[in-house]
């Protein structure tokens, strides 16, 4: 979550483009989801884990459906606000 990065993509998109660009990304991501047979997650997963500044935090294993969890409820909502705060006031 690079916040220049991100400052200088929304720079080139129009609100209603932003919006759509998050929307199809969420459905694509559905759908792959969807897609993996439920017997992957308990697929063992090697994990290298790095703060913001590329700096290693974790290393170990887990497995694929813990890891999914693990993305999608601490992290995924704290990066729609951070997505909300550097998108500012909608245009």
């Amino acid at each position: 979550m690079d916040g220049d990065a991100i400052t200088a993509v929304l720079a080139t998109l129009a609100h209603h483009d932003r919006i759509h660009a998050i929307k199809h990304n969420a459905s694509e991501l559905i759908d792959r989801h969807r897609r993996i047979p439920d017997t992957a997650g308990t697929t063992t997963v090697h994990l290298l884990l790095h703060d913001r500044h590329g700096q290693p935090t974790h290393q170990g294993t887990t497995s694929w459906a813990a890891l999914l969890t693990t993305r999608a409820d601490p992290h995924l909502p704290g990066h729609a606000r951070t997505l909300r705060r550097l998108a500012g006031p909608s245009s």
